[in-house]
């Protein structure tokens, strides 16, 4: 007999036993499930020859639009974006745009990795 917010439950000794069962195979299952998930995981990993990452840039590069060029060559240099913005008379705003969007677009996170794969393109 169980009792649960007031109300009782009575169970016989057979439907506990397969409560017992069925929790049991329950957990088996759930520890099965998990091993066999795991072991998935670490056979699903394949090791593949890439070409150097230059090559899987050149087409990124190639997806910036005309001005994403320009702008990305003037920070590669050194410029800052006061600098770049009044050199293409453009605003700061839209440079900052056109940063993000280059950044995005080559998979960089700073203007030093911007400026290394830039000159790598370029080699």
């Amino acid at each position: 007999m169980f009792v649960y917010n007031q109300s009782v439950i009575v169970i016989d000794s057979s439907a506990a036993a397969l409560l017992v069962l069925a929790l049991i195979g329950a957990f088996a299952f759930w520890f099965w499930r998990k091993r066999h998930h795991t072991a998935n995981k670490s056979l699903s990993v394949e090791v593949a020859d890439s070409p150097p990452a230059h090559q899987n840039r050149q087409w990124l590069w190639d997806s910036l639009t005309r001005r994403e060029m320009e702008v990305a060559r003037l920070a590669a240099q050194g410029m800052q974006n006061v600098e770049i913005a009044h050199e293409l008379t453009i605003s700061v705003h839209t440079v900052e745009s056109h940063l993000r969007h280059i950044y995005g677009k080559l998979e960089v996170h700073s203007r030093m990795e911007l400026a290394r794969t830039i000159r790598d393109l370029m080699d």
